[in-house]
């Protein structure tokens, strides 16, 4: 095991980090489910949906901005 990503499990933010990942995935796979209803939503529904996802991978983004700024952590490169 790497032992340079066993510091972040006693981390908060890997946490949310891992927490955010999944509901991402999760979400993505309930769109992709269900994409012939979803498309049969109105306008102003359909927007709030995207806004959510967009403000869900937004976060997610900001977290691992926070991991790699202080804890020097970049999952692509480590």
């Amino acid at each position: 095991m790497n032992w340079s990503t066993l510091f972040l499990l006693d981390k908060p933010s890997f946490y949310s980090l891992f927490i955010t990942g999944i509901l991402t995935l999760w979400i993505l796979i309930i769109v992709y489910k269900s994409y012939k209803s979803l498309n049969k939503l109105t306008a102003e529904k359909m927007i709030h949906l995207i806004a959510c996802i967009g403000l869900l991978i937004g976060v997610h983004g900001l977290i691992h901005l926070g991991l790699e700024y202080v804890y020097n952590y970049n999952p692509l490169i480590n």
